[in-house]
């Protein structure tokens, strides 16, 4: 009775919250399974492989942070420390789940015409990041929290209130991740929301480039900045309160936590409520119209000389088609673009330095180390995650095309993407590594490289 009374009681709030409890159900069922058969690009939350995998490697910066335990900060600092950088590497992975997840056109132009509220939809899409906070903070801060008995004054409970801290933190972080995206909605055309959330994301894997050695200024002021102990004009910051609730009844006392702390407190209400409203009150009905919107009208086609050479390699005018769609794609396709252009990023941001250490020294020289030695491998590790992100494209629903056309004709357009997609990522960059460090080099090690 009592199981039946607390089922009862967790619908009725979710009716308070404007979320249909029935409608809630199913669309969880349906993003579980839509995750467990990959028919979505990279929502973790429901894909419980994926998530594993995620954990997992999430353990390596957890355990680094761990380290921090063995230094002579007190336990409240060390907790703070801790706090800040794991909640830093939780918003950079919300960041990108929480885009992936409302802005995904499988779901959301199919389900746009079913009478599925705003909220309900918004409900079943946190949950699967509550899954996310979940699993990620057990792997961030389970190494810190264990660690943490290492510190003076710490008792034998601290890392249970060390992780509830942590989950407290997490699902903090959650609903600022979706605050953030709802504000896109509310100040945005619809046009423009598409592309705003794309660079969102994009800014968001740019942020950790911040700890490497040209930012080394940067983080110095930063460290400057970063309070010893916590005051209650820090108490402000939302960090200042789950480092109270984790050494919460240890040993040493903690400065209590002030009025700003209410101030605080109130002002990220506000800010959560105002973007979460402004992303789930008529979600279902604005998100098929921001899918829809700023595509382009069709262009007359051009002849381009890839278009030629694939045509030839394929043997098939279907294969000039298969670069054609190929190459629109790469320039139109958001979902594609979303995904693709995190890779290209870093691969741009890594280019200089093997670039220029080509200029030095040939990776023929048995007793110099240079690396451009690793283009030939990288390459293909560059093009082997674009071909994992072809299945994933916003024109879905143009499949039936291909149902018209005979087996020669696919067999062509197959080859085309082939042929595109070597021509592009490694025929292209081999072929202008070899002319511009045949000077360097000398013409047979740069052909020999480019072979």
């Amino acid at each position: 009775m009592k199981t039946l009374a607390s089922f009862a009681a967790g619908r009725a709030s979710l009716r308070s919250l404007g979320v249909s409890p029935g409608q809630y159900q199913v669309l969880v069922d349906l993003f579980g399974a839509l995750g467990e058969r990959r028919e979505v690009a990279n929502q973790l939350g429901s894909n419980a492989g994926a998530m594993r995998l995620t954990s997992a490697a999430l353990l390596i910066p957890g355990a680094f942070i761990a380290l921090t335990a063995f230094g002579p900060a007190s336990l409240a600092s060390y907790n703070l420390t801790t706090t800040v950088l794991t909640s830093f590497v939780l918003f950079l992975l919300l960041v990108m789940e929480a885009t992936e997840s409302f802005f995904n056109p499988a779901e959301a132009i199919v389900l746009a015409h079913r009478p599925i509220g705003g909220a309900t939809y918004f409900a079943a899409k946190f949950t699967y990041l509550v899954v996310v906070v979940w699993r990620a903070e057990l792997a961030l801060n389970g190494p810190a929290a264990v660690a943490g008995l290492m510190k003076p004054g710490a008792r034998w409970f601290y890392p249970l209130t060390h992780m509830a801290a942590a989950w407290t933190a997490g699902l903090f972080v959650a609903l600022v991740s979706c605050a953030l995206l709802g504000g896109l909605f509310r100040l945005l055309p619809s046009s423009r929301v598409r592309n705003a959330a794309l660079w969102m994301q994009l800014v968001a894997i740019t942020i950790p480039l911040a700890f490497g050695p040209a930012a080394r200024p940067l983080q110095r002021v930063a460290v400057r900045m970063l309070p010893h102990s916590i005051g209650a004009g820090w108490s402000l910051l939302p960090f200042a309160w789950f480092n109270a609730l984790a050494v919460v009844g240890q040993t040493r006392p903690v400065t209590p936590l002030g009025w700003p702390a209410l101030v605080g407190a109130a002002a990220s209400a506000i800010f959560i409520a105002f973007g979460i409203r402004s992303l789930s009150v008529g979600y279902m009905t604005r998100i098929a119209s921001v899918m829809r919107a700023g595509r382009r009208s069709r262009r007359r086609a051009r002849r381009s000389v890839g278009g030629r050479v694939v045509r030839l390699l394929s043997g098939s005018p279907s294969g000039r088609a298969a670069f054609g769609f190929l190459t629109r794609m790469m320039a139109s396709d958001w979902q594609f673009r979303r995904a693709a252009l995190q890779f290209t990023l870093v691969a741009v941001i890594g280019a200089p330095a093997i670039v220029l250490s080509g200029r030095t020294a040939s990776p023929f020289e048995p007793d110099r180390l240079s690396l451009i030695g690793l283009l030939p491998e990288f390459l293909p590790f560059f093009t082997m995650m674009v071909c994992s992100l072809l299945a994933y494209s916003d024109h879905y629903r143009g499949a039936w095309i291909f149902a018209t056309a005979t087996d020669a004709g696919r067999r062509g357009y197959v080859r085309g993407i082939y042929w595109s997609i070597c021509l592009l990522f490694l025929a292209v960059p081999l072929a202008a590594a070899t002319i511009f460090y045949a000077p360097y080099w000398g013409p047979r090690d740069a052909l020999l490289f480019g072979a």
